[in-house]
């Protein structure tokens, strides 16, 4: 054997060897990566990367309205405790079943605005209002349960529009609703009424879906208006409490608030640059707020706490994954 083929040779072995070395090397450790890369994306899925994450967070009954001349009043209203408006340690987790009724708040009256932050993982169903955030409804029909007479604002997932937030009901506003939204991510939605006579929709600050007159075609009395917020109490994750329409499953809700005036585009954004923690932006028109931060307590000093309708919703730490 000449010199060169036998240069060859050896040249042939060295790269068989080292083939085999690299085989055998991923043969051992192989499942090990494969662990380590599933951790690291169950982390990432999770929001443990998510800066957040790390953040300083807002204990539970930290931040509240004070009311010295009792509830249902504004002079010297003042906000007490830790109001930094940090990001919350809970947020309300709904599993497809039950709600959180509200006891009865003060008559928000014709002009009110309602602000709420939600994340929808996946729609129970493809029909309209599968998933009931937010409704306003008269306790006194049926004590409360199953009542007509409400206004509910739902995430929507009708076929081949998406997801989208609506004010649904009552009928003059059906489907008065946003453009398309994403699947597990954070938005604020804020509805503004004004005189019962128009309805505006922000969606991050910005106005996404609105219905004036001669659109709306508001027709109601103010006998039946009346009648309406007659007795006034709210449900959140259904619409109302006892109705066939429940959040689902995955379904996060977060920072309700209810005003009795409605918001200009300015005001509105004012309260979505606050962030998911945000504390009211008028204490003094503030009628109810649900930090839904632990507990079911309504931060606005007029002492509707919420209470739990059969299965209610959970608490739940792991919801930072789509909130920036």
């Amino acid at each position: 054997m000449d010199r060169s083929t036998a240069v060859s040779c050896i040249l042939r072995c060295t790269r068989c060897i080292k083939s085999q070395s690299a085989m055998e090397y991923l043969m051992t450790y192989g499942w090990s990566i494969l662990i380590v890369a599933v951790v690291l994306g169950a982390l990432a899925y999770l929001g443990v990367f998510n800066p957040l994450y790390f953040a300083p967070k807002a204990q539970p009954g930290s931040c509240q309205a004070l009311r010295p001349n009792g509830a249902g009043t504004s002079y010297d209203i003042n906000l007490l405790g830790v109001c930094n408006n940090e990001i919350p340690q809970y947020v309300a987790s709904y599993g497809g079943s039950g709600s959180l009724e509200g006891a009865r708040i003060p008559n928000p009256g014709l002009n009110y605005t309602v602000s709420l932050w939600f994340n929808i993982d996946a729609p129970s169903g493809t029909d309209c209002c599968t998933d009931p955030l937010f409704d306003v409804y008269n306790a006194i029909v049926n004590n409360g349960v199953g009542a007509n007479q409400n206004f509910d604002y739902s995430a929507i997932f009708a076929t081949g529009q998406g997801l989208s937030f609506a004010e649904y009901w009552p009928i003059d506003w059906q489907f008065v609703n946003t453009g398309p939204l994403s699947l597990n991510k954070w938005y604020n939605a804020i509805i503004s009424v004004e005189n019962y006579n128009s309805v505006t929709i922000y969606v991050d600050g910005s106005v996404d879906g609105s219905c004036i007159p001669p659109g709306c075609s508001i027709s109601y009395s103010k006998a039946l208006l009346d009648e309406y917020f007659t007795s006034p109490a709210v449900s959140i994750g259904s619409n109302p409490p006892g109705a066939d329409e429940v959040a689902s499953t995955g379904t996060k809700i977060a920072n309700v608030q209810i005003y009795n005036e409605s918001f200009d585009s300015n005001t509105a954004d004012a309260l979505y640059q606050e962030g998911i923690g945000g504390v009211p932006v008028d204490p003094h028109s503030l009628v109810g707020w649900w930090q839904l931060d632990g507990n079911l307590n309504d931060s606005s000093g007029n002492g509707a706490n919420l209470k739990v309708y059969e299965q209610g919703a959970t608490f739940t730490d792991s919801w930072i994954s789509g909130y920036t």
